[in-house]
């Protein structure tokens, strides 16, 4: 038996570009939510439920920086304190959560290594002249 997708391919355009790319809104949380990643180590390091967190922290951020901007701007009139306090305490506790501190990644520079590799050469010269010399290393 044969499965037949029934549904017609719809081609996007060249110029179309994918809602998430869309908005100011969508560039913000994009933004965030790599710079976080980054602060925490790089995707990598992060487990699944920290990912989850983490844009759920980046959907509070941006709607309270939504919310700021309308009331800058004027556009709105009345604000609801309640529902702003609600997303402002969950980000806190999201990121309280997380963790506030930076975790650096374990990067391995090029002298470190040189430094290394210098280290094992210099052990097996050692270890030579001592049975060269009959001795024990």
């Amino acid at each position: 038996m044969t499965v037949v997708d029934l549904k017609p391919k719809r081609k996007r355009s060249p110029r179309s570009v994918p809602l998430e790319q869309a908005t100011d809104a969508a560039r913000f949380f994009d933004r965030m939510t790599r710079e976080i990643e980054t602060d925490l180590g790089g995707r990598r390091q992060l487990s699944r439920i920290q990912g989850e967190l983490i844009r759920a922290f980046c959907g509070g951020a941006t709607v309270l920086r939504y919310l700021n901007r309308q009331v800058a701007l004027g556009e709105i009139s009345e604000l609801n304190l309640s529902d702003f306090a609600t997303v402002a305490s969950t980000m806190l506790r999201i990121g309280a959560r997380l963790g506030l501190l930076r975790r650096p990644r374990d990067v391995t520079t090029l002298g470190d290594l040189i430094r290394a590799d210098q280290e094992v050469e210099r052990q097996r010269l050692v270890r030579e002249q001592a049975l060269d010399e009959g001795v024990e290393p």
